[in-house]
């Protein structure tokens, strides 16, 4: 007999079930929310497609996050809400009738799709390009596309008026400076923050490009503790609707001072074009998370992230998630024996003697785990996180140059495995590979001459 799918009951005639257990106590909540709404005049929170909204409170909170967590079928706070509103006004109240009411509206295609808009944004460049820079320029990361260009030519269509009355509403004084240079790039969303939330991880891995340019094996030596990064984060960005026309703005938390400024470097086309080059490995995004374009993007990430703290502790927590991903640890439960082995091995074509690196770092995860699981976090200081970055970087850099010939986390996998063994081990291995190889040859060939 087939066995049915999982995902919800049915019966003929009917709609599909949303919650599969715990059906009382999610009528429970569908009665409290239903008492909760307020009418249009007294929302503090409502969405597209709902007449209803909700003051969100911390019961309101909690209610719509339990629907979600015990759905079987996804259900958003958005969905919900549009649900409620419309049960009100038909004055129904029972969990069936909201899996009724929706399922209907899941078919006309009235949820999960709020109105999208296309956003245009604008973040202030830390440097300036040289006159042989042919602006503007593009760059691709993760399949969006970032424009480095002048800040005229990317504003002039806003109104000098809406810029100028954005920059007054910062915060601080000294981020209201009108930049020369800066990166545009465009994503659609309901409102500024959906819209870049899919461009952020592209932004750090272009970030993380850069901060390996300026930063690449760099020690810091500094007092008191800051960040460590080489380029600032934008303290703020600005956000074009350009459907509606109209600007809005966001400021970044940023800890900037004391860092070395870039304001004064010039950036020529020459290295835009080794930019270029680089980022050509990340320009569409990888197919799945197996390759290793995503495990290098990712890495970027983490690094330049880990250098925006301003604490030390921080900085080596976030080199160490930085770590863990290029080593591919989390296949092996997060193990500090493989991040200290992979993170060892990258570090050998350094200019020195390395042979106890491997005790160093194994030392180093000991202090981790006391951050992480006693909260201690005395045992580091400015020389391990500089050690720690210089491993990051070298190991980001490797895959960099590899990721053409190493495509999949299996094959990197493999090559871990192989790199550790000793000649003769090395030599057994390789025997073993050719003695495979031409057994499968010659199982094809006996099969083949046994076809009619």
């Amino acid at each position: 007999m087939p066995t049915m799918p999982s995902g919800g009951r049915t019966e003929p005639g009917k709609h599909r079930a949303i919650w599969n257990t715990r059906r009382s106590e999610v009528q429970k909540l569908i009665q409290r929310l239903l008492k909760a709404a307020l009418k249009p005049a007294a929302i503090r929170q409502s969405v597209a497609g709902a007449t209803h909204g909700w003051g969100m409170t911390m019961q309101d909170q909690l209610d719509f996050r339990a629907l979600e967590a015990w759905s079987a079928q996804r259900i958003t706070q958005h969905d919900a809400m549009v649900v409620l509103s419309d049960m009100i006004d038909k004055s129904v109240t029972s969990i069936d009738e909201f899996e009724s009411i929706h399922s209907s509206l899941n078919k006309q295609s009235k949820l999960g799709r709020e109105p999208a808009h296309r956003w245009r944004f604008v973040l202030p460049f830390s440097f300036r390009c040289a006159t042989d820079v042919d602006s503007p320029i593009r760059l691709t990361v993760l399949g969006s596309t970032f424009t480095v260009q002048s800040w005229l030519s990317a504003t002039r269509t806003m109104g000098k008026s809406r810029v100028d009355k954005a920059l007054l509403s910062l915060k601080f004084q000294q981020e209201r400076t009108t930049p020369e240079w800066c990166i545009t790039v465009t994503a659609s969303g309901s409102d500024l923050d959906s819209a870049w939330k899919p461009v952020d991880a592209a932004f750090d891995a272009l970030r993380g490009i850069l901060e390996l340019a300026f930063g690449y094996m760099l020690q810091s030596f500094h007092w008191p503790e800051r960040s460590l990064r080489e380029i600032p984060h934008p303290p703020w960005m600005l956000g074009w609707n350009r459907d509606t026309k109209t600007l809005e703005q966001r400021e970044f938390i940023t800890e900037e001072p004391g860092i070395r400024s870039v304001s004064g470097v010039v950036l020529n086309a020459g290295f835009f074009s080794a930019l270029r080059s680089n980022l050509s490995l990340f320009a569409g995004v990888p197919d799945d998370n197996m390759d290793v374009r995503s495990i290098i993007a990712d890495g970027l990430r983490l690094y330049v992230q880990a250098l925006d703290a301003n604490r030390h502790h921080r900085i080596y927590l976030g080199l160490w998630q930085c770590a863990e991903a290029i080593t591919l640890a989390g296949e092996d439960r997060g193990s500090g024996g493989r991040v200290c082995c992979r993170l060892a091995e990258y570090a050998k074509p350094w200019n020195c003697d390395t042979s106890g690196l491997l005790d160093v770092l194994n030392g180093l995860y000991k202090e981790r785990c006391k951050i992480v699981h006693r909260g201690i976090h005395d045992g580091i200081d400015l020389d391990d996180v500089n050690l720690l970055k210089n491993c990051c970087e070298s190991g980001l850099v490797w895959l960099m140059e590899h990721a053409k010939r190493l495509r999949t986390k299996a094959q990197l996998n493999r090559f871990h495995e192989f790199a550790n063994l000793n000649d003769s081990e090395f030599d057994a291995v390789e025997k073993s590979v050719k003695l495979t190889k031409a057994f499968r040859t010659s199982v094809r060939r006996k099969r083949a001459s046994k076809r009619p």
